[in-house]
């Protein structure tokens, strides 16, 4: 799948948990976490694209929720 087409789908799922804000997230974290989706993509083809996106984020965010 596309980065740009996941980078799309991140900030969609994102804007779910954050309750519609932007995520503050610096470009090298986007695109660790887009590679982390596209390796995840390859791995399990026959999990849906948008559940493995809401999966990363949700575990990005949760983790990044005390800063």
């Amino acid at each position: 799948m596309d980065k740009r087409l996941i980078k799309k789908m991140m900030a969609q799922v994102s804007k779910t948990y954050t309750n519609g804000h932007p995520l503050a997230i610096s470009d090298d974290e986007l695109n660790q976490l887009a590679t982390t989706i596209q390796v995840r993509l390859t791995e399990t083809p026959l999990e849906a694209p948008s559940a493995i996106v809401h999966d990363v984020m949700y575990s990005y965010i949760t983790d990044h929720s005390e800063d």
